[in-house]
């Protein structure tokens, strides 16, 4: 069953999705300082995931996503409108912060702390460091075996 905390944090983000990092919204809901420093405390408890799908249920995040692939940002240049062909960032970041709440994105069970869109290490308990050097490990292994399948599909045997 979700915490009153949780409620609250879930209701900040309902609110007014900002392109603030999550371990804020937590410490405006009430949260300490370091829950709110390793926001997973928080997002991978079964009240938060409860929260989360019933405050942004997977029909209205498709639906999101279905007009994102169709909007496009406009910017005036030179004194004209003209469409970019980019979706718009707003848009855009919502819904990554979603995916990302959700856990719908491959390996993003981790946390971080994103500042103007780069990740800062330093702000992270050991713990969820481990746990990113695992996973970019992981993700490093792979990248390599594409890539040496992809050398041999071209001929190229140095790879």
């Amino acid at each position: 069953m979700a915490t009153i905390k949780q409620k609250k944090a879930i209701q900040k983000l309902s609110e007014n999705v900002r392109n603030e990092p999550l371990g804020k919204i937590l410490k405006e809901a009430g949260y300490s300082d370091s829950v709110s420093k390793s926001p997973t405390k928080v997002t991978r408890s079964k009240g938060w995931k409860q929260l989360i799908n019933e405050y942004f249920p997977d029909e209205e995040l498709l639906k999101a996503h279905k007009k994102l692939l169709n909007k496009k940002e406009i910017v005036v240049h030179q004194g004209e409108f003209k469409k970019t062909g980019q979706p718009h960032s707003d848009v855009k970041y919502a819904l990554d912060l979603l995916y990302k709440l959700k856990g719908l994105y491959r390996d993003t069970e981790l946390s971080y702390v994103e500042k103007n869109g780069r990740t800062h290490f330093e702000e992270m308990s050991n713990e969820e460091l481990d746990q990113w050097e695992i996973m970019l490990k992981k993700e490093h292994r792979l990248l390599c075996e594409r890539l040496e399948k992809y050398g041999k599909r071209r001929g190229d045997k140095s790879g």
